[in-house]
C-alpha cells in the first residue's frame, strides 16, 4: 500500500563498466519524488528529490577484490552532482563524478580526489571543489545488517556474495564552486570497506583538506 512516483527526472548517461561483468548505471539522477503511504494511518505524503541507480554483476562480488567504495549524491537547487570511486585491493582505482547543474560544468569526469577529515569529506575535480560536512550518521556498522535485512537466511546468502562489509552513510550539508558558480545543497554519502577499519585511514588523498577548508568554510549559521 506504498505507491512512489517519480517524474520530471534529469537525464542520465550511458551505463559505466567498473570491471569485467561489474557495471554501473544511473537510472534517474534526479526526479520529483511523491511517496504515499496508502492506508497507514497517520503517515504524511512525502516530497522530494529522489535518486534511483542499478549495480550489475556477472560474478560474487567479493571476486571482484573491492578493497573500499565511495560513493555519494548531492542535490543542489541548480542541479545535481553523482560521484563514485572504487579502490581495488591490487591498488588500481575506478572514478566517475557527474554533474548536471542548470548553467555549467554539466558532463563527465573520470578523475577526482577524496578526502576524509574530522570536519567531514572534499571532492575536488578539474572545473570545481565540493565541501560535505556531516549533519547526521544515518549509519555505521555491518552492511548486511539484521534492521535492513531481517532474514537471518537472506544475510547469509548475501554475505557468501559481498563477503564481510562495513559501511558508514551520512546525511550532509554541502557548498561546492563548480565552473565558478558556487552553490549550496544536501547530500546524501557513503563508504564501503572490506576491511573492519575506518573508511577514513583508507582515504585517498593527493591535496590537503586546508586547501578545501579555505575555499568552502561553512558559517557557524551553516552547520547548525
Amino acid at each position: 500500500d506504498i505507491q512512489i512516483k517519480a517524474e520530471d527526472s534529469l537525464p542520465v548517461p550511458t551505463a559505466a563498466r567498473i570491471s569485467g561483468g561489474l557495471i554501473w548505471s544511473i537510472i534517474a539522477a534526479r526526479a520529483d519524488v511523491r511517496i504515499n503511504w496508502g492506508s497507514r494511518p497517520g503517515m504524511e505524503v512525502l516530497t522530494g528529490n529522489g535518486y534511483v541507480e542499478e549495480i550489475r554483476v556477472d560474478r560474487p562480488l567479493r571476486h571482484y577484490g573491492l578493497r573500499q567504495v565511495d560513493w555519494g549524491r548531492i542535490h543542489f537547487e541548480e542541479g545535481t552532482l553523482v560521484f563514485n570511486s572504487v579502490l581495488f585491493s591490487n591498488g588500481s582505482r575506478w572514478q566517475r563524478v557527474h554533474c548536471w547543474p542548470e548553467s555549467n560544468g554539466q558532463g563527465v569526469r573520470e578523475q577526482c580526489d577524496l578526502t576524509y577529515s574530522d570536519r567531514g569529506l572534499s571532492l575536488s575535480f578539474d572545473e570545481g571543489v565540493v565541501a560535505l560536512i556531516p549533519q547526521r550518521v544515518l549509519h555505521s556498522g555491518k552492511a548486511i545488517d539484521k534492521e535492513r535485512f531481517p532474514s537471518s537466511l537472506e544475510r547469509r546468502l548475501i554475505g557468501l556474495s559481498t563477503g564481510p562489509l562495513h559501511e558508514t552513510r551520512w546525511l550532509s550539508r554541502a557548498k561546492a564552486v563548480i565552473g565558478g558558480e558556487t552553490m549550496r545543497g544536501w547530500g546524501l554519502h557513503e563508504s564501503v570497506s572490506a576491511s573492519r577499519k575506518s573508511s577514513k585511514s583508507q582515504a585517498h588523498a593527493t591535496k590537503t583538506i586546508d586547501s578545501f577548508s579555505s575555499l568552502l568554510s561553512l558559517s557557524d549559521g551553516e552547520r547548525a
